[in-house]
């Protein structure tokens, strides 16, 4: 399934099982997470005005309105804060926390991914999303700390995209350390 990946962006006009949608995400909540903080979420765009004005906050990709079912991958550190704020504490917002959500939010929308793959859907991640961020904040009416990441478009491949070359094994894994730049190229 890893292997076979590559990115659909022409979808079926065939909705997904719900079962599927949380199977999918389980999934992508037994990734890897930092001190178990699970600093993600996913919001789910169902409604089609909501699903048009995102169209161009991605640079016009209509796949975003058109695909079975559309997601927006957010760090999220709005629970944090929220239990500080009940526990009287004061959250300190900080570069870690808002790296610890990256990483955590993308953990999650791979397994998700690969979930949803090994059940004969198509995805393509959307990371034009970055594009307009606060356009896009105030169309998902994100509270603070919650960043959308990327969008993720998922369905039934309507067609057959081949996967894309990837760098040679030994220009990405190094042996004790970084090489020189001529080594790089």
């Amino acid at each position: 399934v890893l292997l076979a990946h590559r990115s659909v962006r022409r979808f079926k006009d065939e909705p997904i099982p719900e079962e599927d949608l949380l199977r999918a995400v389980r999934a992508g909540q037994q990734a890897a997470t930092s001190s178990n903080i699970q600093g993600y979420c996913a919001i789910r765009v169902t409604d089609p005005v909501t699903r048009a004005a995102l169209v161009p906050l991605t640079g016009g990709q209509a796949k975003v309105a058109d695909c079975p079912l559309f997601l927006a991958i957010c760090g999220d550190t709005r629970r944090h804060r929220l239990l500080a704020a009940r526990d009287g504490a004061d959250y300190q917002p900080n570069l870690e926390g808002f790296m610890l959500a990256v990483i955590d939010a993308t953990l999650f929308a791979q397994n998700m991914v690969i979930a949803f793959e090994s059940m004969g859907y198509g995805t393509c991640y959307i990371g034009g999303l970055r594009e307009d961020l606060p356009a896009v904040h105030k169309v998902l009416q994100t509270p603070e700390g919650v960043w959308p990441l990327f969008g993720l478009c998922v369905g039934r491949p309507a067609q057959e995209p081949r996967t894309r070359p990837r760098l040679e094994t030994d220009a990405v894994i190094f042996h004790d350390r970084y090489p020189a730049d001529e080594g790089l190229l």
